[in-house]
């Protein structure tokens, strides 16, 4: 099986010859999430969910609800297609792009026995799925009364914990690309900007003239990701 590396062109060394850290920081648009998975949520519901807001360390279950999550990619083996990344305020290591939140807090709204909605980030085929992770007793239920179905991109039974994973949004893998390659021309940055726009992503530069610029912004109603060289 390829590497993940591989998957994205990163191994071949003709173009990825050097690799530079960075930073994706992601901001989970959590209130459109749980409205579009079948939650109905006032604001007010929503402001007691969140809670106050907290300081930025220690984490902590409500954290999700008013700081990003940073993602530091601090190395690279072109070899294996290995990475290795810092979760550096929710804590821990990963390889890959993958992480979870349980949605702590008061549970106005959201009160199902003994569970709470989970947000999720994955690697997959496709790119880099996200959503929200539920029961899956609750979601067969829910399912057929949603507002809007073609919200819900994918849906992943995970049969052994009586839990799905509910797809709402893919980040396309090819953000990443312009990490890992000598030069990044404008013909790169236009086919990446192309593809953000064929999965309904808006794209931005994060600064101005006066200040500098200090790296990309892509967004759509479910995520904004922030992507930053080191």
């Amino acid at each position: 099986m390829p590497s993940w590396g591989d998957r994205l062109g990163h191994n071949k060394r003709s173009k990825a010859n050097r690799f530079t850290p960075y930073r994706l920081i992601f901001y989970p648009q959590i209130y459109n999430m749980l409205q579009a998975i079948g939650f109905s949520l006032s604001a007010e519901d929503y402001r007691m969910l969140a809670g106050d807001v907290p300081p930025i360390q220690p984490w902590s279950p409500t954290h999700i609800f008013h700081y990003g999550l940073t993602a530091v990619v601090v190395s690279y083996d072109h070899g294996t297609g290995t990475q290795v990344i810092h979760w550096t305020y929710s804590g821990g290591y990963s390889t890959t792009f993958e992480h979870g939140e349980r949605l702590g807090g008061p549970t106005v709204g959201l009160a199902h026995a003994e569970w709470q909605p989970e947000f999720f980030i994955k690697p997959a085929g496709d790119g880099y799925r996200f959503g929200i992770r539920v029961v899956d007793g609750w979601w067969k239920q829910t399912k057929p009364k949603l507002i809007d179905p073609a919200a819900i991109l994918h849906e992943e039974l995970e049969w052994n914990f009586g839990r799905v994973k509910l797809t709402l949004g893919v980040l396309p893998s090819e953000l990443t690309r312009q990490f890992f390659l000598s030069a990044y021309p404008q013909k790169e940055q236009d086919a990446l900007k192309a593809k953000f726009s064929s999965h309904h992503w808006e794209t931005d530069r994060l600064g101005n003239a006066e200040i500098g610029y200090f790296g990309e912004e892509y967004k759509n109603k479910y995520m904004r990701v922030w992507a930053q060289v080191l």
